[in-house]
């Protein structure tokens, strides 16, 4: 009598697992590492700051205070508590996207990069919701006198009190990507070390520029 098929539930991470390996390994054909490890070195260093000290800043911090602004202004027809959470989610939003356009293209260590700026936008967010019961942090806004979004959306739910907890969570939650980020990068800079040349030129997908 036939045995009947195994139930799965969720993902057959096994097989994502390997699928993901052909692929990177077959992106990796005819690229350039010595540029890419020194991005990804870039990015280590930028995290490694930020676990020694919040307030340390690199690259990514002008890209996000600007989305951030501009987020504030792409919900603002939505009422004034998702204008002012707008920043902060459009600031996530951002390299998350960025991160999923990178995938679409085949770009494996783009995505890896962008998972360094998602990490580096969570900790810049975590020292913004640390500071929401001392708003000690000078502030950068529209008009005079700019208003603190985490100060105002936790008073207006009744949680300002755990803004030191949420920004824990925040400060871990962007560790961990920082780390998969910088671990899936080295991985592939392995995998493109190792690759054969290519023979005819860019691998498909990639411009002849490095």
């Amino acid at each position: 009598m036939p045995k009947p098929p195994a139930l799965v539930i969720g993902p057959d991470l096994p097989a994502l697992a390997a699928r993901w390996r052909r692929d990177a390994t077959a992106w990796a054909v005819g690229r350039s590492w010595p540029p890419r490890a020194l991005l990804l070195m870039y990015v280590a260093s930028a995290g490694y700051r930020r676990l020694g000290d919040r307030e340390a800043s690199c690259w990514f911090d002008g890209l996000t205070l600007l989305i951030h602004e501009l987020g504030h202004l792409l919900f603002q027809p939505f009422g004034e508590f998702l204008m002012v959470a707008g920043g902060s989610i459009t600031q996530l939003a951002a390299p998350l996207l960025t991160m999923f356009l990178f995938r679409r293209q085949g770009d494996w260590f783009g995505v890896s990069v962008a998972g360094g700026w998602l990490a580096m936008s969570a900790f810049h967010l975590a020292v913004y919701v640390a500071d929401a019961q001392d708003m000690s942090l000078p502030l950068v806004g529209f008009g005079s006198d700019p208003e603190h979004d985490w100060h105002y959306l936790l008073a207006a739910t009744g949680t300002l009190h755990r803004s030191a907890t949420y920004a824990r969570l925040l400060e871990g939650g962007a560790t961990l990507v920082w780390l998969a980020s910088c671990l899936s990068g080295a991985w592939l800079i392995w995998l493109i070390a190792r690759a054969p040349a290519a023979s005819d030129g860019p691998a498909r997908g990639e411009s002849a520029t490095p």
